[in-house]
């Protein structure tokens, strides 16, 4: 199976699942190899969800994965509070073979 295959599906889990932390997904050649997650429990702890997929987590994975398709190096980390996307951030990778020819022979 490759990397991206099943994406959207464990996307969708783990932000459901997820009420306070953040999703980091690490990209190579354009493909997802890894996603972590880091989970926060805040005090008093709140009682977990039930695991269902809501139109909104839909939507939100599904503009991910269209933001990841810009991205061919690099890490992508989504900010969860509340059981909501609150914020993603994305650092793109510029590997040095891709400036050849620019000011001589790179960087």
């Amino acid at each position: 199976m490759r990397p991206e295959e099943g994406l959207q599906e464990l996307l969708q889990q783990v932000l459901q699942e997820l009420n306070f932390g953040s999703v980091i997904l690490t990209l190579q050649d354009g493909r997802v190899l890894q996603v972590e997650k880091r989970e926060v429990f805040r005090l008093p702890c709140p009682v977990a969800k039930a695991a269902q997929a809501s139109p909104d987590t839909v939507q939100v994975v599904r503009r991910i994965l269209t933001g990841l398709g810009a991205l061919a190096y690099g890490r992508m980390e989504l900010k969860v509070q509340g059981g909501k996307v609150t914020q993603v951030e994305t650092t793109a990778k510029l590997r040095g073979c891709d400036w050849q020819g620019m000011d001589g022979d790179g960087i």
